[in-house]
């Protein structure tokens, strides 16, 4: 029986995690809020925070940064013309100077490296599909 009542607890406590995850990546360029984000949950601040780092392994705030890191990295490759921080800002950093130290620190390059490094590569990758579909 208890080990029934564990399970759909933990059930319930992955839902609520989910909840948030969901809430963060729908409103990534917002700046957020240990009280906001607990309510999402249903949890209390200090519970929300100690769960989620148990659940997804990291704390909190390094997974917002992750996120928006990610994110702020696809749109890099993509978003060809628009500028460094105009990305930044799109994503909720501060300022470009503070985009700049955590973009370096999660990818170990800048983020001017990181794009024109791969946009080298994506422009192979894309000359090679076009050369190999004109084989076809």
């Amino acid at each position: 029986m208890s080990t029934v009542r564990g399970s759909i607890l933990n059930q319930e406590y992955i839902n609520r995690i989910n909840l948030v995850c969901n809430y963060i990546e729908k409103n990534i360029n917002k700046s957020f809020v240990l009280d906001d984000l607990s309510r999402v949950s249903g949890f209390s601040k200090f519970h929300f925070h100690r769960i989620f780092s148990a659940f997804m392994g990291e704390s909190l705030y390094s997974y917002i940064i992750r996120i928006k890191l990610e994110r702020s990295a696809a749109q890099l490759l993509y978003s060809s013309n628009k500028p460094i921080t105009d990305i930044a800002l799109d994503y909720g950093f501060a300022d470009s100077a503070m985009f700049a130290r955590s973009f370096k620190k999660y990818y170990g390059i800048s983020a001017t490296e990181y794009k024109r490094n791969h946009s080298k590569i994506s422009k192979a990758k894309s000359k090679i599909s076009k050369e190999n579909n004109a084989n076809l």
